[in-house]
């Protein structure tokens, strides 16, 4: 009985909104629906060769010039070999072909290794069935090795399907021996 006044207190005590708000403002909404976008959208897949693959994004949509595939903002990608190495990867922009099964990020890409390495370019393709990602132009790196700035780079299994970093293009390396540091 106690219980019972107690809840019935509490319920006369605040005033009921009838009216039930959203939790988005009504031009945001509109545009969401309109421009057929998503807030907070994942994706994850596992390549042919085991790297595991997840994306975030700030909001994604339908490619605007109607070709299939999605278009996204605020990228967030994790990729996890099967050898247990991990690349982090962020962007502002990307799009994924699903024609072609890749996704391509841009406008400032950061891929971040497990092992301390770290690289910067202005856009990337990454493959979404295989193992495969590169850059489209200048790429800077940097990490335990030292420093390497390079017109391109690859990030694919090697014949033995060990993933190897390849930089070419006008490769210039600052080497740091371990007794450097």
């Amino acid at each position: 009985m106690a219980l019972a006044l107690l809840s019935l207190l509490f319920l006369l005590a605040r005033p009921q909104n009838t009216q039930g708000t959203l939790p988005f403002a009504e031009v945001e909404l509109q545009d969401m629906i309109a421009l057929e976008r998503l807030r907070d959208p994942s994706f994850s897949s596992v390549t042919e060769d085991g790297t595991a693959i997840e994306m975030q994004a700030r909001d994604a949509g339908k490619i605007r010039d109607g070709r299939p595939g999605s278009q996204a903002n605020a990228l967030r990608a994790r990729l996890t070999f099967p050898n247990t190495q991990v690349l982090n990867v962020t962007a502002p922009l990307g799009e994924i072909d699903e024609d072609n099964n890749v996704a391509r990020l841009q406008g400032g890409v950061l891929l971040a290794f497990s092992d301390g390495t770290r690289l910067e370019t202005q856009a990337i393709s990454s493959a979404l069935r295989k193992t495969l990602v590169a850059s489209s132009g200048q790429v800077t790196a940097s990490g335990p090795f030292g420093e390497i700035e390079a017109g391109l780079m690859r990030f694919a299994p090697n014949e033995q399907g060990e993933n190897e970093l390849h930089f070419t293009n006008g490769v210039r390396l600052l080497y740091r021996s371990q007794t450097d540091k």
